[in-house]
């Protein structure tokens, strides 16, 4: 596992039928951008990539929400992903995972259903009721 603390990645989730066009469009204008990358891409080139972005598909029925117009993921949502996605964000894995729920849950208010609901739409269900349990957050 390698540490990047400080690192910034733009993750870009899109529908699945526009994530080929965007990827390209990012692409043409010069940017480091990675279409769904596996681990291996994460790993050699992903984290040595300045200001990276990463191209994915929405999962459908994700929790989002809109800020200014724009779409943008919950709370619950990251946390979740953060779960899923232990490749690309395994600097959050670890205590370090408990940590970030922890604070989460004790700052922020937290809709445990909607985690639940996705969680289980990612296949994650078990673990997200692991973390909880581990960092002591009631469920």
């Amino acid at each position: 596992m390698r540490h990047q603390p400080g690192k910034f990645i733009t993750v870009i989730e899109v529908e699945k039928e526009l994530k080929e066009s965007v990827f390209h469009i990012l692409q043409a204008s010069g940017q480091n951008v990675f279409l769904s990358p596996n681990k291996e891409i994460i790993e050699n080139y992903l984290y040595g990539a300045k200001y990276p972005i990463i191209v994915q598909n929405l999962i459908t029925e994700a929790p989002i929400q809109k800020i200014n117009n724009l779409k943008t993921a919950t709370l619950e949502k990251i946390l979740v992903d953060i779960i899923s996605d232990s490749d690309l964000f395994s600097t959050f894995q670890g205590r370090e995972l408990h940590n970030i729920y922890q604070n989460a849950f004790q700052n922020y208010k937290i809709s445990l259903s909607k985690m639940k609901r996705y969680a289980k739409r990612r296949s994650k269900m078990e673990n997200l009721k692991s973390i909880l349990s581990k960092s002591k957050i009631r469920h």
